[in-house]
């Protein structure tokens, strides 16, 4: 049985109440271009958790690295596996507030040798945005499938989770 080691992972959906948007990251993927023609991917600020880091802290790292973005506060919504199949590694989501940011067309290259630049999506853009095959990153898709499901609790701000807590 082929099974890889990976760390766990800390990803956060920062929405933006003031204009009903969340922040994404468009990233550069090689590996997709290379299978599928995909040159870039629309994401959420993600990462490994770092040993000794609590996921939430490793999902506001992740945010103020990938976006600039500052959480206003975070909650904790849900853990869940990606792909039990080969690893154990398990991805902890977070919902933050953050305050307004303009689309930036400069890409950037992060201290993890990314390049990305960020993407403000309105909520009422996001069914379209994945009805067009615009987000191939399974959390990703899975984070805004939980928006357009609970976008009306999105603007009470963020509080623990269904079966979360604020950790």
């Amino acid at each position: 049985m082929d099974c890889i080691d990976l760390p766990d992972l800390a990803a956060v959906i920062p929405y933006c109440p003031e204009d009903a948007s969340v922040h994404l990251v468009e990233q550069v993927r090689p590996a997709l271009f290379v299978k599928h023609g995909w040159r870039t991917d629309l994401e959420l600020p993600a990462g490994f958790v770092d040993p000794g880091e609590s996921p939430r802290d490793a999902a506001v790292r992740e945010l103020r690295e990938e976006t600039g973005l500052e959480a206003l506060d975070i909650a904790h919504l849900c853990d869940f596996v990606i792909s039990p199949g080969f690893t154990g590694e398990i991805t902890s989501l977070h919902l933050a507030r953050v305050a307004p940011r303009e689309d930036d067309d400069r890409w950037t290259m992060t201290v993890d040798e990314e390049m990305l630049r960020v993407r403000r999506v309105r909520l009422a853009d996001v069914a379209a945005l994945l009805g067009e095959g615009r987000v191939h990153n399974a959390l990703t898709c899975l984070a805004l499938t939980w928006c357009l499901a609970h976008g009306d609790a999105l603007d009470a701000g963020p509080g623990p989770g269904p079966g979360g807590s604020d950790a």
